[in-house]
């Protein structure tokens, strides 16, 4: 057998050597050429990508030298590039070649080695980490002003989305994916600490997409995302938290749905004549997200005798309902505490024309030392 291979960059003559130590006869083709991009050119589609076409060139040479075999990498992601070798074959053996193309892929990689050069199962290990850590270290050599933890590569038709309906918490609230714009601020967890703060996305991708989603669905969870998107778990056995794709998590895996909240510092409040510190404002917001609504009916002033003057201002009113005497009890403290007024009304009465809450920023930033209060 004579097995034909094209250029892997930096790492050719590492695996030509691998392979030879196998008692392979290898044939390497060789760095990019004229004539070897005019033969990948002139047997492809004119909207084939240039790596496609520059590696069909390097085969051509090779089967040209002689070479029986051939082998190639499938990524099988959604790249197109696991879609080179079928493609590579067939345009081949329409030219006249006769060869065997061995298509290696992460999972069979292993047994490939085996067979290609009849050892054991733990030869072919031992061998396969040995090149892996010579890989290691020519990265290290040639890359040596950007350390890996710093190294963020992003490779289009690989990027892992969720499903349009799919809702994320900003500093504004919730929100849909689709709405999300530069403006927003998402909350993202740490992976070591489990940590969680907003911050800015580098980048919103969005795009069209046809196939199988995976829905990860609980009493607590419920979330869908393209099978390649990298999900955070722990296992059901070490519970070490670990970063998969969607489809690869292991059976049994946890999937988080909290973190561990900080937050920032609340200032003092002033709103007019009333001040609230902290731990007034952070109860009151408390008080008026779960039970209270602003309302603001139309205004116009009058003078000493009733008469209307001027044009219409608005005035804002701040509603809050609660009918368990108990709770109540504990809202009217916090309110004389603060210093604001307090009008009783029917229960039953309407608060026509009240805005639906929106939450504020500052709220969403409460330190956790300020989200539980003992006695409510």
């Amino acid at each position: 057998m004579k097995l034909g291979i094209p250029r892997f960059g930096l790492y050719s003559d590492v695996i030509k050597a691998f392979l030879e130590s196998l008692g392979i006869d290898v044939i390497m083709a060789p760095k990019i050429t004229r004539d070897i991009i005019k033969a990948g050119v002139a047997n492809s589609s004119d909207f084939f990508c240039f790596p496609f076409k520059y590696t069909l060139g390097q085969e051509i040479w090779c089967l040209e030298q002689g070479a029986t075999d051939l082998i190639f990498y499938n990524s099988c992601g959604i790249c197109r590039l696991k879609h080179y070798h079928q493609i590579q074959e067939l345009t081949l053996k329409e030219l006249g070649y006769h060869f065997k193309m061995n298509v290696a892929t992460r999972k069979n990689l292993l047994k490939m080695i085996r067979q290609l050069g009849h050892i054991s199962r733990l030869q072919a290990y031992r061998r396969l980490k040995g090149v892996y850590s010579e890989i290691r270290a020519i990265e290290a050599r040639t890359y040596r002003f950007l350390p890996t933890r710093d190294l963020k590569i992003g490779i289009v038709g690989e990027i892992g989305c969720y499903s349009a309906d799919m809702e994320i918490l900003t500093d504004r609230g919730w929100r849909l994916f689709k709405d999300l714009d530069k403006e927003d601020k998402v909350l993202q967890v740490d992976p070591q600490t489990l940590e969680m703060t907003f911050v800015t996305p580098g980048l919103i991708y969005s795009s069209w997409y046809k196939g199988e989603m995976i829905h990860f669905k609980g009493m607590q969870i419920d979330l869908m995302v393209t099978p390649n998107h990298r999900m955070l778990y722990e296992g059901s056995y070490k519970r070490r938290r670990k970063i998969k794709r969607a489809d690869e998590l292991p059976f049994g895996s946890y999937i988080f749905k909290a973190g561990e909240w900080q937050g920032g510092e609340i200032e003092v409040k002033h709103f007019g004549p009333i001040t609230l510190t902290p731990k007034q404002y952070c109860k009151f917001m408390g008080i008026w997200l779960a039970e209270g609504c602003v309302s603001s009916p139309d205004y116009r002033e009058k003078d000493s005798c009733g008469r209307a003057k001027g044009g219409y201002r608005k005035r804002y009113y701040v509603f809050i309902t609660q009918k368990k005497p108990e709770v109540r009890a504990k809202i009217e403290e916090l309110l004389k505490e603060i210093g604001i007024t307090i009008d009783y009304n029917d229960y039953s009465k309407s608060a026509a024309g009240s805005y639906s809450q929106t939450t504020l920023k500052t709220a969403l930033n409460i330190p956790s030392s300020h989200l539980v209060f003992p006695g409510g």
